[in-house]
């Protein structure tokens, strides 16, 4: 609700949202994307303008598999099969990434999921397991410790432009 948004007492403003399913809520997935891109922009820059800080947490990379099952069935080779396996998502979303990326406001604080899952996001694979945790609790969500090392990484965010 943009009333509430609007109000003088919300001085921060931040979205976490699941990207794929806004987007495919539309008819003409082509058309829709992209108006949906553009949409976004929009938005967070009348956010801005009104003097907002606009946090935007970035799409989550999502494995092409669910990782605890591909582990159980797959024994020790299933660790190796995970080194190959690619995170496709991160290429649907590139076209929301790269207009989040082109926003230089001071008062625009991204969080870039990549920075957390994947340290080599430009292979398009991504860590599923740091330090014998697993990241992701299926094929679509984090696990608790994933999601525990996101929220970290949207506090330092934040506290890093305060």
């Amino acid at each position: 609700r943009l009333d509430i948004i609007n109000s003088r007492n919300v001085n921060t403003v931040i979205i976490a949202l699941y990207y794929k399913g806004a987007i495919s809520g539309l008819h003409s997935v082509v058309d829709s994307k992209l108006d949906f891109v553009e949409g976004f922009r929009r938005l967070i820059l009348s956010l801005i303008k009104e003097g907002k800080r606009v946090v935007v947490v970035y799409p989550i990379p999502k494995p092409e598999k669910p990782i605890p099952k591909y582990l159980i069935r797959m024994g020790e080779d299933g660790e190796r099969e995970l080194e190959k396996l690619s995170f496709g998502s991160l290429q649907e979303s590139s076209e929301i990434r790269r207009m989040l990326d082109s926003i230089t406001s001071k008062k625009f604080i991204p969080v870039k999921t990549e920075d957390v899952f994947c340290p080599n996001i430009d292979s398009l694979r991504c860590m599923v397991k740091m330090d014998d945790n697993i990241l992701y609790s299926d094929g679509s969500h984090l696990s608790e410790f994933g999601a525990d090392l996101l929220m970290q990484h949207i506090q330092k965010r934040l506290f890093k432009n305060d």
